[in-house]
């Protein structure tokens, strides 16, 4: 669950990190 869980937030700070990249 933990290492599930520390997925997510890898996948959500990469979609943030791209969104934002994209922004500019």
């Amino acid at each position: 669950l933990k290492q599930n869980l520390e997925q997510i937030l890898v996948d959500k700070g990469f979609l943030e990190a791209y969104h934002s990249d994209s922004e500019e």
